[in-house]
């Protein structure tokens, strides 16, 4: 894909979207109109539509009937937008938007999308995989949000908004079954306590007691999962202008592993199946999480002001054979505790300067972040010869502090009716530290701190940075808004400290992202027809690429290169009758690396990894009225994603190949939404395909393996809901 081939399609669907709009102007007055959708994209209430920034946004509907329950389902329904589960963690989601993201889910490297629960940062990457119930709607602003979210956002944001409490008693509740021995029960109740305070209870339990894949070395299934959780939320409304919210959540995730299938063929035949494997070890992963919120929301005749408290608490426990063999070759163990403590306050108001309007809003920022990770390797080489040489195991005690500090501030100045500025600024401090002893299998010290201060390693990195913002915005109509913007992310550095050398635990340059998006928000035909479109350009500066080292001494790097990435993104729905919807979206890419010098990694004339050339999604439902106010609902969504390369390693095993997925669902529903029932189901087509991969084409100058992580198969769900 080049330039010429992006504007070109954008203005075929510019003018696409104009001449149905013309065409269809003739048609009935019958016609449905799309639902408004309500954002918080830029940190205050706003129509999509009239939000200057490219936005993808799901209501509760829209996930329920799509069959969306975890974060990482969503991935498909955004453009550019490539999301799975890490290596082996189903807690954790790795998102890579626009070809910006990081595979890394060890606390001295930060993500770079940011992900948000009621405005509340996760700054760990271990647990953000979501299970979504009672949630309001879920927001992925794509491109870099440095001015109002801060650092690590320089790929993205993805907020989750969960439901408040209100003074209507309600109760809602879903039950669910499907194949792999599947079944989920979720549940919430609200209601007031007093005419100023109102409560609202939701609890889940989601048991997959059969898993995806066989393992024919240890015997049974493995992938199995159970998922406990709930969430207390209560408000408080004093008077008009106070709203004082608080939750508290809690949730615990038990795997019985993720194992890949080793498809190299170099130390065992292939099973020649990709839920087929040989472990020889049980691998798990136990993960829980829990934190509170507490919101202060007051509205002032001068301005608003909001206050947002957060703590919040992770343990993992998991062992997990990156090998897929009967006698592993690698196997990591990780025991982590991750607490975290924000606070935030917002500052939002209107002024005028003459005859300019200006909407403002300011803020401070602050994250303390403590890290304890206990993890280990063991490696038993495999020689051509058929021999295995055990290295022994090597444990590792990370002990590494985050202090955060930022002030932000961003005004948008109506010049005229219809041509408004906006110009923002954040100011980013980030103090880190790291604290580390490694030792081997008989308990002798194998390196410290102290190691890396002789080898001039800094245990201490202090990050301060100045991210902007431009844009310009023009109303062409009430119904199409033009935009153009430049923006900057920026995520600190940190340590390569996946690693058993103390040489290659080397600090990790800060990445930056100077990004120019142009975009437009249009609707026709009297908001029956939605079309928005931007194409975008980022020149990276030190993006963080993960690799993989062959050194017997370490087994993963992260290098730091420089890349220009470009592309277009096109989200249309329509009501194109009172009984049919439809949606798609369109994401086309392309990226290379540049500034390599001699290029010592060699990475001259490789691909960027996880930067498909296209992704594209069509989908609709049809709805057939029944008698007494029912309803028939009939849904189907086709999704493509072009080939790309699951690392920055050239080799063609890396390569997905083409994806192609469909996804089904019939929904009967009884008036007034009472009750459901749907069934349906998700890759219906029972496509077959690795997600991810860990290729190791040799270790200790031996055999080595390409252990693919697969997508689900095909899976099926019947659910049942009640609304009372």
């Amino acid at each position: 894909m080049n330039v010429r081939i992006s504007s070109a399609v954008a203005a075929v669907l510019m003018c696409a979207g104009g001449e149905a709009a013309a065409q269809a102007q003739k048609a009935t007055d019958k016609l449905a109109q799309l639902e408004e959708v309500t954002v918080t994209a830029e940190r205050r209430s706003a129509n999509l539509q009239e939000v200057p920034i490219a936005v993808s946004a799901f209501t509760a509907d829209e996930l329920s009937r799509r069959t969306v329950t975890s974060l990482v389902d969503i991935a498909k329904d955004v453009p550019n937008l490539v999301g799975h589960n890490n290596v082996g963690l189903n807690t954790a989601t790795v998102v890579y938007l626009r070809g910006v993201g990081s595979t890394q889910s060890f606390a001295t490297v930060d993500t770079t999308v940011g992900f948000y629960v009621d405005d509340v940062y996760i700054a760990r990457q271990n647990a953000n995989n979501f299970s979504l119930f009672d949630v309001e709607r879920i927001e992925v602003l794509r491109g870099p949000q440095g001015t109002l979210y801060g650092r690590n956002t320089s790929g993205g944001a993805i907020k989750v908004v969960t439901e408040r409490p209100t003074q209507d008693f309600a109760i809602k509740g879903q039950a669910s079954v499907g194949d792999y021995d599947f079944y989920e029960v979720r549940a919430s109740i609200n209601g007031p306590i007093s005419d100023t305070v109102s409560v609202r209870l939701n609890g889940v339990t989601q048991q997959q007691g059969e898993g995806f894949s066989r393992n024919v070395t240890l015997g049974g299934t493995v992938n199995d999962r159970s998922i406990e959780g709930g969430r207390v939320a209560l408000r408080w409304t004093p008077s008009d202008s106070v709203d004082v919210n608080f939750s508290f959540d809690y949730v615990k995730d038990d795997a019985n592993g993720i194992v890949p299938s080793d498809v190299s063929g170099r130390a065992r035949p292939t099973t020649g199946d990709l839920f087929v494997v040989t472990s020889g070890v049980k691998s798990y992963n136990y993960t829980t999480s829990k934190g509170g919120m507490l919101r202060v929301d007051w509205d002032g005749a001068a301005f608003d002001l909001s206050s947002i408290s957060s703590y919040r608490e992770l343990d993992q426990d998991y062992v997990l054979d990156l090998s897929d063999q009967p006698v592993p070759i690698y196997v990591i163990d990780n025991i982590g505790e991750h607490d975290q403590l924000t606070q935030e306050f917002q500052f939002r108001g209107e002024a005028s300067l003459g005859s300019v309007g200006v909407d403002w809003i300011s803020g401070v920022f602050f994250m303390k972040e403590w890290n304890s990770t206990i993890i280990g390797d063991t490696f038993n080489f495999q020689l051509a010869n058929g021999t295995r040489i055990p290295t022994g195991r090597q444990v590792k005690t990370v002990d590494n502090d985050v202090e955060s500090l930022a002030a932000y501030g961003q005004a948008t100045f109506g010049l005229t009716d219809r041509l408004s500025l906006t110009a923002g600024l954040r100011w980013t401090k980030d103090d880190k530290d790291v604290e580390v002893v490694q030792r081997n299998g008989a308990g002798t010290i194998t390196y410290t701190t102290q190691t890396l201060v002789a080898l001039g390693i800094p245990i201490k990195q202090t990050f301060e940075e100045v991210t902007p913002k431009l844009g310009v915005e023009f109303k062409w109509s009430d119904d199409v808004l033009l935009y153009g913007s430049f923006t900057q992310g920026f995520k600190s550095g940190g340590w390569n400290s996946r690693v058993t050398s103390a040489a290659q635990f080397y600090a990790i340059a800060p990445e930056f992202v100077n990004a120019y998006e142009l975009g437009a928000k249009t609707e026709w035909l009297d908001s029956r027809l939605r079309l928005n479109a931007a194409a975008f350009y980022s020149d990276i500066s030190d993006l963080v690429i993960g690799a993989i080292s062959t050194v017997p001494g370490g087994a993963f790097e992260t290098l730091s290169v420089d890349a220009d990435i470009y592309g277009f993104e096109a989200e249309f729905s329509a009501a194109a009758t009172d009984r049919l919807d439809v949606f798609a979206s369109l994401g086309l890419m392309d990226g290379d690396y540049k500034n390599l010098g001699t290029d010592p990694q060699g990475f001259r004339g490789r691909t960027l990894p996880r930067l498909p050339d296209m992704t594209l999604r069509v989908g609709g439902e049809y709805t057939i009225p029944l008698s007494s106010g029912a309803s028939l609902g009939l849904g189907a969504d086709y999704s493509y994603t072009s080939n790309f390369f699951t690392s920055s390693s050239p080799a063609p095993i890396t390569e997905t190949g083409v994806v192609e997925l469909v996804n089904g669902y019939v929904r009967f529903e009884a008036a007034g939404g009472k009750w459901w029932l749907q069934g349906g189901c998700r890759n219906c087509t029972d496509e077959r395909w690795f997600h991810s991969m860990l290729n190791f084409p040799a270790l200790g100058g031996g055999y080595g393996f390409a252990a693919a992580y697969p997508s689900d198969p095909r899976t099926w769900r019947v659910t049942v809901g009640v609304r009372m």
